[in-house]
């Protein structure tokens, strides 16, 4: 009996030494079981060293739940769609473009179907994937594959209050490159018409 205490003192007063997160993976998914439509604009930021200003574009994010379907469109350049787990995209023409299953694709579909389903964890066997330290709604993924490090060595997430979607998202790439996605207060469409997820 004794043993049994001091065994359960021993847990007590290790969970008690490591702080408490206010933030679980699983709260994403449960935020995204709430809401079916989703649509949020946002900008994205490239800090190259190739270039003395950062790249800016502006788009916007579109999520069904119902169409199982992401579209992730950069205005006036190129317009990624994800539905029933296939990913296409089309350029600035409106043309057709082939996608190669290297690593960064398979990263950025599996960031567009963990928004899709709340589920982050479904990027485990891609990323090693830690809750930040101070308790908020941030996810920090680091590559486990040495191929995929070629192309990035770290994304950032942070969520919106309400869980809906990401705040801010930032990739960092071999080289000091940087791209940074700044996402506005997302609106709750009472529908999207499936046509926004069948091309451009």
């Amino acid at each position: 009996m004794l043993r049994c205490v001091l065994i359960l003192a021993a847990v007590c007063s290790l969970a008690a030494s490591e702080p408490q997160s206010r933030f679980a993976l699983a709260d994403l998914t449960a935020a995204a079981h709430e809401i079916q439509h989703l649509r949020v604009t946002f900008r994205q930021i490239k800090d190259l060293e190739l270039f003395d200003q950062p790249v800016v574009t502006a788009g916007v994010l579109e999520i069904s739940r119902p169409l199982s379907s992401v579209r992730w469109e950069f205005t006036g350049r190129s317009v990624l769609v994800l539905r029933n787990d296939r990913l296409q995209r089309w350029n600035a023409r409106g043309e057709r473009e082939t996608i190669r299953g290297g690593p960064a694709s398979q990263a950025l579909m599996g960031q567009m179907n963990a928004m899709l389903t709340g589920d982050w964890r479904t990027l485990d066997k891609l990323f090693t994937i830690t809750l930040d330290p101070s308790g908020e709604p941030k996810v920090h993924l680091r590559p486990r594959d040495e191929e995929m490090t070629r192309y990035v060595t770290e994304i950032r997430i942070a969520f919106q209050d309400d869980l809906s979607a990401p705040r801010e998202l930032i990739i960092s790439a071999p080289g000091g490159d940087l791209t940074r996605y700044e996402f506005d207060v997302p609106e709750r469409p009472t529908d999207l018409a499936a046509a926004r997820f069948a091309g451009p």
